[in-house]
């Protein structure tokens, strides 16, 4: 996605040639992403903060493209524009999306754990090898269901997991 997302707007240099195929052209993450060079610069930071803490010898293969897009971001624009960057946005069901007690983490986290109900015993299920399976997963999964509903919230452990700002 940010690979897609740059694409416009590395149109014509030199690096263009070393960008990924675009994929998901409009979902709204990747329309996120290339709203302006300190979304994509945030993006770039959070990637590869991330291949630092994965626990595995070889390299991711977009961490290259990444670090390209990071460098180019920071040859071409001031500090301070890749220090601005858009309120993240939630990309998901729309009963998710509409829960306003929610915070935005706790909109992903209440999407993740559906994802994990759900897709059980599938091949799109979440693989957590080598890891820890996040603590939201591991006791609230069974319960996913009332989640939406506000008076569920009503639980002290679940609102500091959730609703923290």
């Amino acid at each position: 996605m940010l690979s897609t997302a740059m694409k416009t707007r590395m149109a014509g240099s030199a690096y263009e040639r070393y960008l990924m195929k675009p994929a998901y052209e409009n979902h709204p993450c990747t329309r996120w992403v290339g709203n302006s060079p300190g979304n994509a610069y945030w993006l770039c930071q959070m990637a590869k903060t991330l291949e630092k803490l994965r626990d595995s010898t070889r390299e991711n293969a977009a961490t290259p493209v990444v670090r390209m897009i990071n460098d180019w971001l920071e040859d071409n624009h001031l500090e301070e524009q890749l220090r601005q960057s858009d309120p993240f946005i939630f990309c998901g069901p729309k009963d998710i999306a509409e829960a306003d007690f929610l915070t935005l983490v706790g909109k992903y986290r209440v999407l993740y754990i559906r994802k994990q109900d759900q897709w059980q015993g599938t091949s799109w299920a979440m693989s957590y090898k080598g890891r820890c399976l996040p603590e939201f997963l591991n006791h609230l999964a069974p319960a996913i269901e009332h989640t939406l509903q506000a008076d569920y919230w009503n639980d002290e452990e679940l609102i500091n997991i959730f609703c923290e700002a």
